[in-house]
């Protein structure tokens, strides 16, 4: 199948009305396996360069429903999503390795389009990362390098924004006003600690504080919390 941008930011359209056509299924189906094929090339290039490193790597393809959320949520046109291949590796130190970890990483696609963006200078919301942009062709794939206080940031915040909203990931503040008076606090007050958390551990990534054991235990304490509320609520 022949496909162009401009058809593909189309189906982009039809994604977000929620009315797919035949065609219109049958070019995501298409466009689907494209997506995939990358996918499956960047993580096999990623495993066989940092396998032994005991990093962890891993890889996700964001399905219709994910796609059409990321449209409705944003400006950016389907031919322009980089997230939908979606690869990350968690290093398992700090920044330096991280820098060596991005280098080694742009070296391995080097027939590749490839675009850094450091989201340590330009944090999303308190997310912070590393991620490299790979284009081929019309398909854009993304690889996302934490260290493990960003990946344990992350994942603590993408727990609570199973109980409070996801726009708490984008920018947007927390819905608790469904919950009871107790839950209501736990889940505010968690909110604001994974914030101050976040805070701390840019200045600790700058050199400005040192205490990465207790942030790390900081973001652990707040993860478990948010686990048990969730246990009690669903």
């Amino acid at each position: 199948m022949e496909l162009s941008r401009a058809r593909i930011d189309r189906l982009g359209e039809a994604i977000k009305s929620g009315e797919l056509n035949d065609v219109d299924q049958s070019v995501f189906n298409y466009l689907r396996s494209q997506w995939a094929e990358l996918g499956n090339e960047i993580s096999k290039k990623l495993i066989l360069e940092f396998g032994n490193d005991e990093f962890g790597v891993s890889l996700r393809l964001k399905n219709l429903e994910t796609i059409r959320a990321k449209l409705l949520r944003t400006t950016l046109r389907l031919s322009s999503l980089r997230d939908v291949v979606g690869a990350r590796i968690v290093i398992n130190e700090g920044l330096s390795l991280q820098n060596d970890s991005v280098l080694r990483s742009v070296a391995l696609f080097e027939d590749y389009a490839v675009k850094i963006i450091d989201r340590r200078e330009f944090p999303s919301f308190g997310y912070r990362a590393v991620h490299v942009e790979v284009r081929q062709g019309l398909y854009l794939g993304e690889i996302q390098i934490r260290t493990p206080l960003q990946h344990e940031w992350a994942r603590s915040m993408e727990s609570l924004a199973r109980l409070v909203g996801r726009d708490v990931r984008y920018g947007g503040g927390p819905v608790v006003d469904t919950y009871s008076p107790v839950v209501h606090n736990l889940l505010l007050n968690s909110y604001r600690n994974l914030v101050e958390l976040g805070r701390r551990i840019e200045m600790s990534e700058v050199g400005v504080l040192n205490d990465t054991a207790e942030l790390f235990q900081g973001l652990i304490t707040i993860k478990s919390l948010v686990i048990e509320i969730e246990k009690k609520v669903r």
